[in-house]
């Protein structure tokens, strides 16, 4: 689960825990997710799990055989660039200069998200497969308070 903002992430870890990114931040979207499965855990306890790990000025994760990395702001865009040739998603709450080749992962910056809205990936196991991409925007269409496509 990626937050419209992108600003905070969201995994489902082995034991089918939902591990956040961040321990502050977009707490109305962090505690929806939690309930929605059932998980009492407040945000905070649940960005505890083992899970997440610093790499530079983001956070990276293995989840499934494939490698996430998320950075939030203007201080991880560098990083960002670089973690796209090691990891196979890369989440950037920032905007990324149009004329920088993030490289051969996928990757969603805060213009993505602002033109589609919350993002859930579907990994298949063991990092062999396509990746799908489920956005708020495709399932609901435009709405009046989500602006238009940028």
């Amino acid at each position: 689960m990626i937050a419209p903002s992108a600003r905070l992430v969201g995994v489902m870890d082995a034991a089918g825990l939902r591990v956040p990114s961040h321990a502050r931040g977009e707490g109305f979207v962090v505690d929806l997710w939690l309930e929605n499965n059932g998980d009492r855990a407040t945000q905070p306890e649940a960005a505890a799990r083992p899970l997440w790990q610093a790499e530079g000025a983001g956070q990276a994760a293995t989840v499934k055989g494939y490698r996430l990395w998320h950075g939030r702001g203007e201080a991880a865009l560098a990083d960002a660039l670089s973690a796209c040739g090691a990891a196979d998603v890369v989440i950037l709450a920032a905007r990324l200069n149009p004329s920088d080749s993030p490289g051969p992962c996928l990757f969603f910056d805060a213009r993505d998200m602002a033109r589609e809205g919350a993002v859930a990936l579907h990994l298949p196991q063991g990092g062999i497969g396509p990746i799908t991409i489920e956005t708020s925007r495709a399932s609901q269409g435009a709405r009046l308070w989500s602006g238009r496509s940028r």
